[in-house]
Protein backbone atom coordinates (compact mmCIF):
# COMPACT_ATOMS: atom_id res chain seq x y z
CA UNK A 1 0.00 0.00 0.00
CA UNK A 2 2.75 2.48 0.95
CA UNK A 3 4.67 1.58 -2.19
CA UNK A 4 1.70 2.35 -4.44
CA UNK A 5 1.16 5.74 -2.74
CA UNK A 6 4.83 6.66 -3.26
CA UNK A 7 4.69 5.56 -6.90
CA UNK A 8 1.47 7.58 -7.36
CA UNK A 9 3.06 10.69 -5.84
CA UNK A 10 6.13 10.43 -8.08
CA UNK A 11 3.88 9.98 -11.10
CA UNK A 12 1.44 12.81 -10.31
CA UNK A 13 3.59 15.46 -8.56
CA UNK A 14 5.67 16.59 -11.58
CA UNK A 15 2.49 17.17 -13.59
CA UNK A 16 0.84 19.01 -10.71
CA UNK A 17 3.92 21.21 -10.19
CA UNK A 18 4.06 21.99 -13.91
CA UNK A 19 0.35 22.90 -13.91
CA UNK A 20 0.79 25.11 -10.84
CA UNK A 21 3.73 26.96 -12.42
CA UNK A 22 1.77 27.39 -15.67
CA UNK A 23 -1.22 28.79 -13.75
CA UNK A 24 1.04 31.18 -11.80
CA UNK A 25 2.65 32.29 -15.08
CA UNK A 26 -0.75 33.00 -16.59
CA UNK A 27 -2.09 34.80 -13.49
CA UNK A 28 1.01 37.00 -13.23
CA UNK A 29 0.94 37.80 -16.96
CA UNK A 30 4.38 36.29 -17.55
CA UNK A 31 6.12 38.01 -14.62
CA UNK A 32 8.44 35.77 -12.63
CA UNK A 33 6.84 35.14 -9.19
CA UNK A 34 9.99 36.25 -7.29
CA UNK A 35 10.23 39.41 -9.40
CA UNK A 36 6.50 40.02 -8.80
CA UNK A 37 7.11 39.99 -5.04
CA UNK A 38 9.98 42.47 -5.50
CA UNK A 39 7.73 44.75 -7.58
CA UNK A 40 5.00 44.54 -4.92
CA UNK A 41 7.47 45.55 -2.18
CA UNK A 42 8.76 48.48 -4.24
CA UNK A 43 5.23 49.60 -5.15
CA UNK A 44 4.09 49.45 -1.52
CA UNK A 45 7.15 51.54 -0.61
CA UNK A 46 5.96 54.07 -3.19
CA UNK A 47 2.49 54.01 -1.66
CA UNK A 48 4.01 54.70 1.78
CA UNK A 49 6.01 57.61 0.34
CA UNK A 50 2.79 59.01 -1.11
CA UNK A 51 1.04 58.72 2.26
CA UNK A 52 3.98 60.40 4.04
CA UNK A 53 3.77 63.21 1.50
CA UNK A 54 0.08 63.64 2.30
CA UNK A 55 0.78 63.78 6.04
CA UNK A 56 3.48 66.42 5.61
CA UNK A 57 1.13 68.59 3.50
CA UNK A 58 -1.72 68.53 6.02
CA UNK A 59 -2.95 71.79 7.47
CA UNK A 60 -3.10 71.61 11.30
CA UNK A 61 -5.31 74.70 11.48
CA UNK A 62 -7.97 73.10 9.24
CA UNK A 63 -11.36 72.35 10.78
CA UNK A 64 -11.23 68.71 9.61
CA UNK A 65 -7.74 68.00 10.95
CA UNK A 66 -6.66 67.70 14.58
CA UNK A 67 -4.00 70.20 15.67
CA UNK A 68 -1.61 67.48 16.84
CA UNK A 69 -0.93 64.68 14.37
CA UNK A 70 -2.71 61.53 15.48
CA UNK A 71 -1.89 58.25 13.72
CA UNK A 72 -5.19 56.65 14.80
CA UNK A 73 -7.15 59.62 13.42
CA UNK A 74 -5.16 59.50 10.16
CA UNK A 75 -5.65 55.73 9.83
CA UNK A 76 -9.41 55.93 10.44
CA UNK A 77 -9.66 58.79 7.96
CA UNK A 78 -7.66 56.94 5.28
CA UNK A 79 -8.35 53.22 5.71
CA UNK A 80 -10.56 53.03 2.59
CA UNK A 81 -7.80 54.75 0.61
CA UNK A 82 -5.23 52.28 1.91
CA UNK A 83 -7.39 49.27 1.06
CA UNK A 84 -8.00 50.53 -2.48
CA UNK A 85 -4.26 51.06 -2.95
CA UNK A 86 -3.45 47.60 -1.59
CA UNK A 87 -5.82 46.12 -4.19
CA UNK A 88 -4.85 48.41 -7.07
CA UNK A 89 -1.09 47.88 -6.82
CA UNK A 90 -0.94 44.13 -7.67
CA UNK A 91 -3.45 44.65 -10.48
CA UNK A 92 -1.41 47.57 -11.83
CA UNK A 93 1.77 45.50 -11.78
CA UNK A 94 0.15 42.54 -13.53
CA UNK A 95 -1.31 44.65 -16.34
CA UNK A 96 1.49 47.24 -16.63
CA UNK A 97 2.99 45.56 -19.72
CA UNK A 98 -0.37 45.56 -21.49
CA UNK A 99 -1.32 49.13 -20.57
CA UNK A 100 2.05 50.87 -20.95
CA UNK A 101 3.38 48.75 -23.80
CA UNK A 102 6.76 48.37 -22.10
CA UNK A 103 8.10 45.79 -19.69
CA UNK A 104 7.69 46.68 -16.02
CA UNK A 105 10.81 47.63 -14.05
CA UNK A 106 11.56 48.68 -10.49
CA UNK A 107 10.93 52.30 -11.47
CA UNK A 108 7.58 51.33 -13.02
CA UNK A 109 6.61 49.52 -9.82
CA UNK A 110 7.55 52.59 -7.77
CA UNK A 111 5.44 54.80 -10.05
CA UNK A 112 2.49 52.42 -9.65
CA UNK A 113 2.81 52.72 -5.88
CA UNK A 114 3.09 56.49 -5.98
CA UNK A 115 0.12 56.89 -8.31
CA UNK A 116 -2.25 54.15 -7.10
CA UNK A 117 -4.14 56.58 -4.88
CA UNK A 118 -4.36 59.21 -7.61
CA UNK A 119 -6.02 56.79 -10.03
CA UNK A 120 -9.03 56.61 -7.71
CA UNK A 121 -9.14 60.40 -7.41
CA UNK A 122 -9.17 60.77 -11.21
CA UNK A 123 -12.02 58.25 -11.46
CA UNK A 124 -13.94 60.22 -8.83
CA UNK A 125 -13.40 63.56 -10.59
CA UNK A 126 -14.56 62.11 -13.92
CA UNK A 127 -17.69 60.71 -12.21
CA UNK A 128 -16.77 57.18 -13.28
CA UNK A 129 -17.23 56.04 -9.70
CA UNK A 130 -19.45 57.63 -7.07
CA UNK A 131 -17.05 57.91 -4.17
CA UNK A 132 -13.30 57.40 -4.10
CA UNK A 133 -13.02 58.34 -0.43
Amino acid sequence: MKKSIIIFLFAVMPGALFAASKIADMLLNGIDPIQFVVYIIIAYAGMILNMISDVTRRKPDSITSPTALSFSYWFNDNKARLMRSFITIPIGIIFFNDVAGIEISNLGALMIGLSSDHIWEILKRKNIINNAG
